[in-house]
């Protein structure tokens, strides 16, 4: 994100830059400006896991599907990554709301506001009038804007749930483990990593993860699958694979019990007590994946407190100047690029050309004009087919057509001749 001109004048131009996924110093730099200090943080994380909980419960009750729940939970986060939680900690509630009418425009589930605010009433249990929820509706259709302006009105959206069954299919994952990925991908939205990675590389780490605790669940039925994601176009290093699946499983340390995947394995009719899947399953793989990262050296961290991208939002800019919103990057700069050189070969054209005197017209019955005062008696007389309000320019001649041929037909018919009245 840049300024043109400088903040010091009256009108402030803005150019805002889609960036969907951030890099893991970007996530914890946004975090530490909207968050401030621990306490915050720690509020943060319970509202947030209590949030999650409420969405969950009201996709239910409304009959929507669940992957409504990628776009909600994505959109809450982003929220308040460019919006400081101390000003808006207290609406969580309104945010996850905002976050679901959100996600169920993007994936062509069109319902009434109103409905889906009375319904959170419902199991919130609150009792509130008409005008009252009325004024909760525009409270919400006001903080939608605010989603779509940090994020620069971006509706590219790839559904991570897709991907998860052509991937499952692809690569032949039995319908034990297809079932046991598809619950614990409900619990990837409530991580950092699609604010990270496309839908193609977390679809990747769900059925990585699946077959690692398949296999440690059921060690007389492993399932031997090697993916490759080279083969489904997903290019991505090793330790990028093994570093997103190890804080993938850190999720489960803390929120086992609350999870999809303890509710699948329980179907599976496989162990599910908490100390057996967090000391014996999730840690054994946590070690593993240990031993096998090989990391490629860590990049030098950038300077993110010049880019007003990664400051706290100002919606107050609109306002007093202009905001443009850019997907591409590539695309602006072959813009700007193409503006400057036209802009330099139009000056260098007109420098270079000499500077002619305006001819006059010239011809047989061209008359110069007369002087001021003195009358014009020698105007030649109109055409017939001209006006005298089209200063005597002669009228278009109407054409015929071009395969028009004049001929005498005998067999026409003549109108009878009248009878000579004497």
């Amino acid at each position: 994100m840049s300024l043109s001109p400088d903040a010091s004048g009256d009108f402030v131009g803005v150019i805002q830059l889609s960036k969907p996924y951030l890099s893991k110093d970007e996530i914890s730099h946004l975090f530490k400006n909207s968050l401030m200090d621990d306490s915050l943080a720690r509020a943060y994380k319970v509202k947030k896991r209590e949030v999650f909980q409420f969405l969950c419960k009201l996709i239910k009750v409304l009959q929507f599907p669940t992957k409504i729940l990628q776009g909600c939970f994505y959109y809450y986060q982003r929220f308040y990554m460019f919006n400081s939680f101390a000003k808006y900690g207290s609406a969580h509630y309104d945010v996850g709301i905002t976050a679901l009418f959100i996600s169920l425009k993007q994936n062509d589930y069109i319902k009434k506001l109103s409905l889906v605010i009375s319904e959170a009433y419902k199991l919130r249990g609150i009792v509130a009038t008409p005008q009252e929820q009325d004024e909760h509706r525009k409270r919400l259709l006001s903080m939608e804007k605010k989603f779509m302006e940090f994020g620069a009105f971006d509706f590219r959206y790839f559904l991570i749930e897709e991907l998860l069954i052509k991937y499952a299919k692809y690569f032949r994952i039995p319908r034990e483990v297809c079932f046991l990925s598809w619950s614990m991908l409900n619990d990837l939205y409530a991580t950092e990593l699609p604010l990270q990675w496309p839908s193609n590389f977390n679809a990747i780490v769900v059925l990585r993860t699946s077959l690692l605790v398949w296999n440690e669940l059921n060690l007389e039925r492993k399932v031997e699958r090697l993916l490759n994601e080279r083969e489904v176009a997903v290019h991505a290093r090793k330790d990028e694979v093994n570093n997103a699946v190890n804080e993938f499983l850190e999720y489960y340390l803390d929120s086992y019990e609350t999870s999809f995947m303890r509710d699948a394995l329980e179907q599976l009719k496989l162990r599910t007590d908490s100390k057996h899947i967090i000391n014996d399953v999730i840690l054994n793989i946590k070690i593993s994946l240990h031993q096998d990262d090989r990391t490629n050296g860590s990049q030098p961290p950038r300077n993110l407190d010049e880019d007003l991208f990664f400051k706290l939002r100002d919606y107050d800019v609109g306002k007093t100047g202009s905001v443009r919103f850019l997907y591409s990057k590539k695309k602006y700069l072959d813009e700007v690029s193409q503006y400057a050189s036209e802009k330099e070969r139009y000056t260098q054209q007109k420098a270079a050309a000499p500077r002619q005197a305006p001819t006059q017209p010239t011809g047989k019955n061209y008359r110069a004009p007369p002087a001021h005062g003195v009358p014009n008696n020698h105007s030649p007389r109109p055409h017939p087919n001209s006006s005298y309000q089209s200063n005597n320019r002669a009228a278009p001649r109407k054409t015929f057509k071009k395969n028009y041929q004049h001929s005498y037909n005998p067999n026409r018919k003549h109108k009878p001749e009248r009878p000579f009245d004497k």
